[in-house]
Parts: structure tokens; sequence; C-alpha cells
């Protein structure tokens, strides 16, 4: 581009807008270089918005990074305060940000009805707020309200470039705003527990009395939350903990809607078992896991027919590694106690490999980092597992409680990678329910670091994360320890390993009758005719036709006699008496039939 039809722009820094269909990957100084040299756009380029304010002078108009070529619409960063060239233009900008940011025409007004999910090619509206709020946890976003300041942070301006949805980058812009102005974190809570340190109750395991029956034993809500379509593990799993005293609470992901219907069908046959009538559409490390396990709570609490003691979470790669009883009497000794596994006790590491210090924002079924941030002071911050054993009293404390603890922390986790590590936890230490604490969760994870650190989730989150292992049967005698109080066991994969999954069943529950059919068998529906074709994927779809195209093709193949048919599903052609075969048949038994013996048949 010749310089003389550059044009410098004073305001560059304040006045941006993101065309998404640039595709140009820009290192670092060739994006200063376009922050100082912005030719303005030419009005026949047919990328650039058409129904832009007519006073608008487009002066200062930047291609931006690359972005899906599916994404529509462009960004407007309006001035920030100082640099502000009159009323006339800030009005004109607050106008082109309402109109490019707007929600489609049929979700004006109303809210995205996340009750009932999205039918096949249906987009739900934009949710009205900030998508990774948890209730309570701050001032909703104002839609169509421009951020008022510089976006200058390069992890920002990365997720901007990256985040495919105008309502995402709207809502990344409104974050970072309100975070850099202080609106957004608490800068010191209230600690309400007592002690000094941290606490941690003793609690003891005795595998003889274990079974003894308690006088007053407690009820359990279990919180089921799966996704995918592996049926028949998920059902496997509730009939190992299904018992007619607890309750059942399924919550489906919003993009397994076969999964969903199956749910809904099993709790249609039991009294004790409920399916979310909302869904979301929760990630790894997203906010919108601790958001949905707060909602069950919510659910569960409000249930005046289901009186619960505890609350247990579990995924369709959780496994019972012993009996109800067991754990009812464990539980029924200490019905008072919340189990709940902490990382250690180097707090100033688990900080940073947490990402507790950084700011995060989840939006487009993406976990997008912004920038650094402060922890509140005031406080200790704890975490650990993500899954748990709370009892009702501390759930009905984090549910209902407006004091300064909870109110903070659910302002503060809003914006966390992987909360649900560390919310429950840190609320529980700092509060008059800390003494309640035990460090166990009651469950074996299968930890291999070198194995599950490998950045899997990178695709979602902008952060490296860690997963556990698949049990496999050499793990089995892990299971069999009784010195420790254990109850559960992840992960464990039907499709990966199926035999560790019946050797934990028959050691619980005795070994399977003679003949059982499908035992080493891992069936997973593929396509539900309710799904649509729409559900298929590009691959899915190439797989299916082709196994078509060869089934039909062997099926011919056989009719005419292909001497490369191995198969036994001809007649002979001769049908006056026997002949010697030809090149073009063959004999399916051992040995040729003889003039008195008929050609074998299928």
């Amino acid at each position: 581009m010749p310089h003389s039809s550059m044009r410098y722009c004073p305001v560059i820094r304040a006045t941006l807008i993101v065309n998404p269909t640039f595709d140009m990957h820009l290192t670092r100084s060739a994006l200063i270089l376009f922050f100082l040299f912005v030719p303005p756009p030419s009005s026949s380029s047919s990328s650039f918005p058409a129904h832009l304010p007519p006073a608008l002078s487009p002066t200062c108009f930047l291609p931006f990074l690359p972005f899906s070529p599916s994404s529509a619409g462009w960004i407007l960063l309006p001035p920030a305060q100082g640099e502000n060239q009159g009323g006339q233009q800030q009005r004109e900008l607050g106008q082109l940000w309402r109109a490019l940011t707007a929600p489609p025409a049929a979700c004006r007004g109303r809210w995205r009805q996340t009750a009932t999910g999205s039918s096949p090619g249906e987009s739900p509206c934009p949710a009205a707020g900030l998508e990774g709020q948890l209730p309570g946890s701050g001032p909703q976003l104002q839609r169509g309200a421009p951020p008022k300041c510089e976006i200058s942070g390069k992890e920002a301006i990365s997720a901007l470039s990256r985040a495919k949805s105008k309502e995402c980058r709207q809502q990344i812009a409104e974050v970072y705003c309100r975070h850099k102005e202080g609106q957004l974190m608490p800068e010191k809570v209230t600690r309400y527990c007592p002690l000094e340190g941290k606490a941690n109750a003793n609690v003891q395991w005795d595998e003889d009395s274990a079974e003894s029956v308690p006088s007053k034993p407690v009820r359990i809500a279990f919180v089921l939350v799966v996704h995918g379509r592996a049926s028949r593990q998920f059902q496997r799993l509730f009939k190992a903990i299904y018992h007619t005293s607890h309750f059942y609470y399924i919550h489906v992901d919003q993009r397994s809607n076969y999964l969903h219907r199956q749910a809904q069908a099993l709790a249609a046959q039991y009294a004790n078992v409920r399916v979310t009538p909302w869904r979301m559409a929760t990630i790894w490390g997203g906010a919108s896991l601790l958001t949905m396990y707060l909602r069950s709570m919510a659910d569960l609490l409000a249930m005046r027919d289901w009186s619960w003691d505890f609350f247990i979470n579990l995924s369709a790669a959780d496994y019972p590694i012993r009996t109800n009883n067991q754990l009812v009497a464990f539980l029924s000794k200490y019905r008072d106690m919340n189990f709940i596994k902490s990382h250690g006790r180097d707090n100033a590491r688990f900080i940073r490999k947490q990402g507790l210090d950084r700011l995060f924002y989840e939006c487009d079924t993406h976990m997008w980092r912004l920038g650094d941030r402060k922890i509140p002071e005031g406080i200790s911050v704890d975490g650990g597992s993500d899954w748990f054993l709370l009892n009702r009293m501390f759930v009905e404390y984090v549910i209902n409680s407006k004091d300064d603890l909870v109110t903070s922390m659910k302002r503060f986790y809003a914006y966390t990678l992987l909360p649900a590590e560390s919310f429950f936890h840190t609320v529980l230490e700092n509060s008059a329910h800390c003494e309640s604490m035990v460090d166990n969760n009651l469950r074996i994870t299968n930890w291999n670091r070198k194995l599950g650190c490998k950045c899997q989730y990178k695709h979602i989150v902008d952060w490296c994360g860690c997963s556990p292992n698949d049990f496999k049967p050499a793990d089995f005698h892990r299971f069999q320890q009784t010195a420790r109080p254990t109850f559960f066991a992840r992960k464990f994969e039907a499709s990966v390993n199926q035999e560790i999954v019946n050797q934990l069943d028959a050691y619980l529950f005795g070994p399977f009758p003679q003949g059982t059919p499908g035992l080493q068998a891992y069936w997973e529906n593929m396509y539900d005719e309710a799904d649509g074709v729409a559900s298929l994927s590009d691959t899915q779809l190439t797989h299916y036709h082709s196994f078509s195209r060869l089934g039909l093709a062997r099926a011919a193949a056989s009719l005419q006699g292909d001497p490369k048919d191995n198969s036994c599903r001809r007649r002979w052609a001769c049908r006056g008496g026997a002949r010697a075969p030809t090149s073009r048949s063959r004999w399916c038994g051992s040995t040729p039939p003889t003039s008195s013996q008929p050609p074998m048949t299928s």
C-alpha cells in the first residue's frame, strides 16, 4: 500500500472497528503499525456496515485479526473518557454500538429461555446479562451500553479477536472495563470463622461397623451431571446408586438432547427422580458449572416434598466402590460434617496453578482470559476437587445467605477459572461452618500428572488444565483397601475399558448370571430420529455413507457370484442336477457334494 494512501489516525486507540472477516494473522509489530497508520475504509467495501449513521465520519476503522468466516457483525470501542471529540460524535458512536450489538429481532424484549434448550438448527436468544455471573453476584450488563474505557490489555484484545459472536465480544469489553474501573472484584471480604488457620475435623472409619443400621439414617440428594450419548453407562451408574430413600436430580447438558430424552424416560418411572427443567451448556473450567451447581441446590431446597440431608454430585464417569448401606451408615454418624478435598498447605502455589489471580469470563462456550487481578484481603483462599459431599445446613447458607462472605465470593468466582474447585472450599473455610470441614471428599481419583496434564482443553479455555485418567482392571486392588473412608471413584470410561466396571458390579452386588449378554460390549447411540439429520457431523455422515456403499457392494457381489466373496449365501446355479463348480462358484462345505447330495443352500 503506497504511503500517500495512508492516513495517521490520532484516536485509533479509542475508536476501533473489528472486522470479523479480515483473515490475516498479525504479529505484534504489524499490530502496532496498524494502530499508527490506518487507511479509511473504502466506501465500496462489501464488509463495511451499510447502516452506519450518515453523520459519522469513519476515519479510524481497523481491520483486526481473524475471526470465523461465519461470524457476522463488527465491534466498536468508542472513545475513552478525555478523548471525546464532541457530544454529537459520542451520540453517534453510541448509536453505532447499539446497532451493531443489538439482539436479533426475534429475541428483543425477552430473556433467553434456558429451560427448554434449542431444537436442531435453532439458535437461542442471547442472555440478558453477563453470561458468567452467578446468582446474586452483582449488577447485570446493560445491553447496548458501550464500554467506557480503552481496551489496552493484550489478553483482552486477544479474546476480542477470537470471540465469535458480537454478544460475547460486547460482554468481554464490558467485563474488562468494569474490572479496570474497580467495579467488578471485591477488595476486602469479611471472615466469620472463629478459628485461626485451617480447620480439619477428624473422622474414623470402621469397616466392621459400617454395615450397622443407624437409628436415623440420612437421606441423600444425588445430583447427576451428565452429557454426551453414553446412556448405557449412565443407567449402570443410576442402578448402582439407586435406593428408594434417596433423591436423584439429573442435569443433562444443553447440547445432549438424546441423553436428555433418556433421562426424562428414566425419571418418569420413579417418584424420587427428577430432571432439571432448565439446561445449561457447561464447559470444563467454566463459571457455568458453578452456576449449575448453585441453581441445582436452590431447586433442591425449594422441593418441600424432598427431605434430604446431604448433597452429593456425580458424573457418568463416577462409580460407587462401597454399598449404599455403608455410605448411609458413615454419613449418619457424621451428619454435621462437610466432606471436601483441599489442595494442601501451599496456598501461593495453588493460586498460581489455578489462575485465581487472573480475570476470566465465559461466553461462546469458551473461558476467556482477560488480564490480572488481586485476591481479596481478609480471607484465606482454598480449593481442591470439585466433587464433594455437603450437608444441608451449609447448602442453605450458601444459597440463602446475604452476608458479605457469600455475596463477595459469588462476585469473585463469577470471573474465575475452575470456580467449582475453589468456591465451596473458600466459603466453608471462612464461614461460621469452618469447624465442620473434613479434608476428604470420600473418593478415589486416578491421577497421573504425566498422562493427564496435556493442555487438552485449550480449545475451550485459555489455560492448561489436567484431568484424571481412566481406571483399568489392574487398578482394582485400590478399591479393596479398608483403611480410609472412600465410597466413590473416578474416572471410568466404558468406551475405554468396561471390564473394570463389571468387576466392581460383581464385587458390590455379586456375580452376574451365567450367560448375561453384552457384558464385554460397548453400546452407544450415535443417531436418534428425534435428533434430526442436522445433528450428525460431516465425519459421521461420511462413515455412514461409506459403510452403506460397502454393504451394497458386498450384497451385489454375493448375488452375482463374485469369486472374491467367501460367504455361503449363494445357491448353486444348476437346478437340474449336480455339476462341477465353475470358476464363478465354490463349495460352501469342507468337501464338494457328490452326485447323490444336493448342493448346500442358505
